[in-house]
Formats: structure tokens, C-alpha cells, sequence
């Protein structure tokens, strides 16, 4: 086990409510059918909001909730899809926009989608128990509503924007990162995809605005990650000699309400697991940190062993497992 103990976390959320009444009206469609087909009674949605206003908010909760000021932060890690401008990077300004740009503190963005926040746990654990830093933070902010095409019924009910910040540091305990794992697989890359805003479609030259929204076949993305899933977790359970029986709690990346149907069903762990899903949508990288953090809040107790787990884009598939 790395050493590895949970310091703090926030979560913020936008002030305007997506609800399915509001989606009905968008799609005109009953809202009860629209609940029963995608699982959502309302995400959050961004207005004036900026994805770095979110961040610095949840960090800012996450800070006092460890009783840290940012001065005392070794590193801050950026794990989110969603960037406030191609270079730089948006840690850094996450970073200004606090008004810490004197401190020096080293700022890293990573992005695995739905999984930066796990593959930043994995990252943290490791520079932690090398002694390279102490206090880490963690901070994940989405604003998918933007970029999602406002007639494709399923991504346009389904994504919420959220922000949701971790600080982590070294334990006396034991506590930490029991096992992590992380495999890609990417046959299906063009399954979930927004092709426009880098290099390969530049704006300057495709102005179409289809091409920057959100693109995702689902039924072709939930079959194809089905089949590498179920593997990817039957050998993480082996090598680490784990079943999902060790954990008292497990949360799981908020993907689909047919994603989390099939986990809970083919793992029976219908009561063990952290289901969110209805009251604030997938919210890609957010999703499993605001997951954790409301665990935490309500049910956490010390000693407990909890899997985190998910897929990403790609197609990437994640699984951490926690002692806290």
C-alpha cells in the first residue's frame, strides 16, 4: 500500500438547474418517458461561470476542509477535459485566478477524461510516498453543456457541469492507494469525441459548428467497453487478490443509467455502490470525486476499504483501490 491520506475536498456546483421538466420542453417530450429513458432528474448548468470559477471555488472549500491555506500545497494538479484555453495551462490559472502566483507552487495539467482524477490519485500516491511532495491537490471542473449539440436528445439530457477538488497528503496510518490500474484501448476512439478546437481541425479553417460539439455513439461505446470491462476488472481483482466483497463502498465513473445498470447487476453490488447519476448527470471527470466526496460525507468511516473505478474516452479503463 502507498501511503496516502485524504486531506480535504469540496464540491461546487452551478447555480441554474437543468431539470427533465426543462428537457421535455427542449424535446417535446413527457417528462416521465425522458426519466425512464436516460435516468436524469436535472444536472447543473453553467451561465456566466467560467470553468476556473468552479475550481477555485471547490479547491477553496477543499483547502479550509483540510485546514491548509494554498501557500502550504506542494503541487496542484488540473484533471479535467475541459479547459479554460488551449496553452497554458489551466492549473496555472487556477493558480493566478486565486491570487497565488507568488507561492511558486508547481501546477501540472492532466487529462484522461473521465479518469483524470483517478490516474491523478495513482500520480499523487506515487510522488507522495517518493517524498517529492507533501500536500497535493486535486482539482477536477467540467462545463460539458457547452459543447454538446442541443438536438442530440441523449448527451444534451445526460452532461452536467460540476467542479469537485481532493487534497491528499502523507499518512501515519494505515491508509492509501491499495492497488490502481489503468489499460487503453482504442479501437473505439471515435466513439465519444469533439473533433474540432486543436490542430487536426483547426478553427481557423473548420468553422462548422458541428464539428466542436460533443459527438458519442453510446450504444456502440457501452458495447464495446463491456466486452474490455469485464476483463480489465476480473484481472485487477485477481492480481491484487481482491473481489468486490473486500470493499465497503464502490463508485464508479456516472456514465449512463445503462452503464450502472449493467455494473451493479453483473457485480451484484446494488448496495454498495455510489449512484448519483439522476440528480447531477454524467459530469465526465467530476463524476467520481463528487461521487467520493458525498461518500465521504454521509457514510465514510475510517479503516474502510472503497473501489473507484470507471472508463474514459479513448477507451480508457481505470480502477483505484482506496483504504481511508
Amino acid at each position: 500500500m502507498r501511503s496516502m491520506k485524504i486531506l480535504g475536498h469540496g464540491t461546487t456546483l452551478p447555480q441554474e438547474k437543468f431539470t427533465v421538466k426543462d428537457m421535455a420542453k427542449q424535446f417535446d417530450k413527457d417528462e416521465m418517458a425522458l426519466f425512464e429513458t436516460h435516468g436524469i432528474k436535472k444536472t447543473y448548468r453553467a451561465t456566466d461561470e467560467k470553468v476556473s470559477d468552479l475550481a477555485c471555488s471547490s479547491l477553496d472549500i477543499a483547502l479550509k476542509n483540510a485546514n491548509l491555506e494554498f501557500k502550504e500545497l506542494g503541487l496542484l494538479i488540473f484533471a479535467s477535459v475541459s479547459k479554460e484555453f488551449i496553452i497554458p495551462n489551466t492549473s496555472a490559472f487556477i493558480q493566478k485566478k486565486m491570487g497565488q502566483s507568488h507561492t511558486g507552487i508547481p501546477c501540472m495539467d492532466i487529462d484522461m477524461s473521465c479518469l483524470g482524477f483517478l490516474s491523478s490519485l495513482e500520480i499523487s500516491s506515487a510522488l507522495l510516498s517518493s517524498g517529492a511532495y507533501s500536500n497535493i491537490a486535486i482539482v477536477c471542473s467540467e462545463i460539458p453543456s457547452r459543447s454538446l449539440n442541443h438536438l442530440h436528445e441523449e448527451s444534451y439530457c445526460l452532461f452536467g457541469d460540476a467542479s469537485t477538488s481532493f487534497i491528499v497528503g502523507h499518512s501515519q496510518d494505515k491508509e492509501g492507494l491499495i492497488a490502481s490500474s489503468f489499460k487503453t484501448f482504442s479501437d473505439s476512439y471515435h466513439n465519444t469525441i469533439i473533433e474540432g478546437g486543436a490542430s487536426y481541425y483547426h478553427p481557423r479553417t473548420y468553422k462548422d459548428d458541428e464539428i466542436h460539439t460533443f459527438k458519442m455513439s453510446s450504444r456502440k461505446a457501452l458495447i464495446s467497453t463491456i466486452k474490455i470491462y469485464d476483463r480489465f476488472l476480473e484481472d485487477f481483482f485477481d492480481q491484487n487478490k481482491l473481489s468486490s466483497n473486500d470493499f465497503d463502498a464502490i463508485v464508479p465513473h456516472q456514465a449512463s443509467k445503462a452503464a450502472l445498470k449493467y455494473f451493479k447487476k453483473k457485480y451484484e453490488i446494488e448496495h454498495k455502490t455510489v449512484d448519483i447519476l439522476e440528480d447531477y448527470g454524467n459530469c465526465v471527470s467530476v463524476s467520481i470525486p463528487m461521487a467520493l466526496s458525498m461518500y465521504l460525507d454521509s457514510k465514510g468511516e475510517k479503516g474502510q476499504k472503497l473501489l473507484l473505478t470507471g472508463t474514459a474516452a479513448g477507451t480508457s479503463l481505470g480502477a483505484v483501490a482506496l483504504q481511508i
